[in-house]
C-alpha cells in the first residue's frame, strides 16, 4: 500500500464534489496566464494542453486540492478507457512559494501513454489518460512534464486512467485500469488463444510493468516522470495494438499487443497511481466526469480565537511519603564558647547587730578553661534545664572545666561526683 493509508472515495461523493465545484468557474485561458487567488476563494482549472499558474495569496500557508485525472481513451473498436484517479487533501504551502503550476491531464498533456498502432484498420489501442498535479516549479518552455526538478516539485498527483486494447472483433478487447492510490491493472485483450496481456497499474514505488505476448508493452516509470508506458505494436498484418498506460505518481504499464486478430484484441493499459500528503482521500472518479484541478486557500488568520482554558481536574489521592533519607556527615565542632567562672568566699556582715557569715559568689565570663583547686572531685557538671553546659574533670588534681555552650545569666546547678556520691548546689550568674 505505500507510504499513505487507503480511503475510498465512492462515485457518489466524486459526482456531488465536480458538481459543487463547477458552479463556482472555471479557470479556462490557455498557456500559463496568473490566475490569482483569494483567501476562502476557490479556483478551478480544466484541460488547456498546458500549464496554468495560480498565485498564492499572501498569507496563505496551506491550501486544500481536489483534483481528477483524465480518463484513458477506448481503442479503436475495443475497450474503454479506464476512469481517472481523484485526490482530496489540506497540503501546506512550501516557505516562500507564491506560484502554484498546475498541470491538467489530457490526451496529449498529463503523461498518458500513447496506444499502440495497428497495422489493422481502426484496431489500434487508446492513449492511457493524462495525470493531473499540482507543483512548486515550472515544466519550463517549451512545457517538459517530465523535466526532474520539476516532477520533485510536485504537491499532489491524481493519476490518469490506462488505455483501451484494439480490436475487430466482438467483445474480446482488453479495458484500461483505473487510477487510483495504487493503479488498477488492465484487463487482458482476446477471447480465443492467447490473450494479450495488461499493462500493470503504477504504485507508490514504481511504474507498471508492461504487458507481453510476442512483442511486449511499453512500462510506466516515475525514472521517466510519471509517464504510462506506451501501448504495444505489433508488424504483423492484422496486429491489434494495445492500450497505452496511465499517467501519474507513477505511470501504469502499457498493454500488450495481440498478434493477430483471432486473438480478440489488446491488452488494456494499467492505470497510474496517485499521491498527496498523509490524511488525503484518494479514490476513482465516476464515469463521465473529466479532469480538473480545484484550490482553496487558507490563511492563518481564517482561524477563530482560541476557546477558554478547561476547568482543571479534580486531584488525584496523596501518594505515600516517601523512605527518609540518609543521616548526613556529622559537622565540624564549633568554637569553644564562654565559661562562666564562679568564685565562691565566706564573709559575714551585721543582721540586728549580730556578726552572720554567709557565701559571696562572683561570676566571670571566660573563654578557656576554668580550674577549681580540690582534692575530692572526681567528676562535675554544670546543668541548666536539662543541658548540660559544661563537664569537668580532675586533672593533677585541679578540677577543669570545659564549656559546651555559651552561658548566660541565670540558675545552673553544679553537680559534684566523688566517690559515688554527689552533691549539688544551685549557683546563680547575674
Amino acid at each position: 500500500m505505500g507510504r499513505f493509508g487507503r480511503v475510498v472515495m465512492v462515485a457518489s461523493a466524486v459526482v456531488t464534489l465536480v458538481g459543487a465545484l463547477g458552479a463556482v468557474g472555471v479557470a479556462s485561458a490557455a498557456g500559463c496566464s496568473p490566475v490569482a487567488g483569494s483567501p476562502g476563494g476557490t479556483n478551478v482549472f480544466t484541460s488547456t494542453g498546458a500549464e496554468q499558474c495560480y498565485t498564492v495569496p499572501s498569507g496563505t500557508e496551506d491550501v486544500q486540492i481536489a483534483a481528477i485525472g483524465d480518463v484513458g481513451t477506448a481503442g479503436d473498436d475495443g475497450g474503454a478507457g479506464g476512469a481517472g484517479g481523484t485526490v482530496w487533501a489540506n497540503v501546506p504551502v512550501p516557505s516562500g512559494t507564491t506560484t502554484l503550476y498546475v498541470e491538467i491531464g489530457g490526451s496529449v498533456f498529463g503523461g498518458g501513454g500513447v496506444g499502440g498502432v495497428s497495422t489493422a484498420a481502426s484496431s489500434s489501442g487508446g492513449a492511457g489518460g493524462g495525470a493531473s498535479d499540482v507543483r512548486t516549479v515550472s515544466c519550463g518552455s517549451p512545457c517538459d512534464l517530465l523535466t526532474a526538478a520539476s516532477l520533485d516539485s510536485r504537491l499532489v498527483v491524481a493519476a490518469g486512467g490506462g488505455g483501451g486494447g484494439g480490436t475487430t472483433q466482438t467483445g474480446g478487447p482488453g479495458v484500461g485500469g483505473a487510477g487510483d492510490f495504487e493503479g488498477v491493472s488492465g484487463t487482458i485483450g482476446g477471447s480465443a488463444g492467447p490473450g494479450a496481456d495488461p499493462g500493470a497499474g503504477g504504485t507508490q514505488s514504481a511504474g507498471g510493468s508492461g504487458g507481453f505476448i510476442n512483442i511486449a508493452g511499453g512500462t510506466g516509470s516515475l525514472g521517466q516522470g510519471g509517464a504510462g508506458g506506451d501501448g504495444a505494436s505489433n508488424g504483423i498484418p492484422a496486429a491489434l495494438g494495445g492500450g497505452g498506460g496511465g499517467g501519474g505518481y507513477y505511470g501504469g504499464g502499457g498493454g500488450a499487443a495481440s498478434p493477430n486478430s483471432s486473438n480478440g484484441g489488446g491488452g488494456g493499459g494499467g492505470g497510474g497511481s496517485s499521491y498527496a500528503p498523509v490524511g488525503a482521500i484518494f479514490g476513482t472518479a465516476a464515469p463521465g466526469v473529466g479532469a480538473s484541478v480545484t484550490i482553496t486557500p487558507y490563511a492563518t488568520s481564517s482561524q477563530g480565537p482560541a476557546g477558554a482554558t478547561g476547568t482543571a481536574g479534580v486531584s488525584g489521592t496523596p501518594g505515600a511519603p516517601g523512605a527518609s533519607g540518609a543521616t548526613g556527615a556529622r559537622g565540624p565542632s564549633g568554637s569553644a564558647g564562654k565559661l562562666e567562672l564562679v568564685t565562691c568566699t565566706t564573709a559575714t556582715k551585721f543582721v540586728k547587730h549580730k556578726k552572720t557569715k554567709y557565701r559571696k559568689c562572683t561570676t566571670k565570663l571566660v573563654k578557656t578553661p576554668v580550674k577549681f583547686t580540690t582534692s575530692a572531685v572526681e567528676h562535675a557538671t554544670l546543668t541548666r534545664g536539662g543541658l548540660v553546659f559544661a563537664i569537668g574533670t580532675v586533672e593533677d588534681k585541679r578540677l577543669v572545666l570545659h564549656a559546651r555552650r555559651e552561658l548566660h545569666r541565670g540558675r545552673y546547678t553544679l553537680t559534684l561526683t566523688n566517690n559515688g556520691k554527689t552533691a549539688r548546689q544551685t549557683i546563680t550568674i547575674t
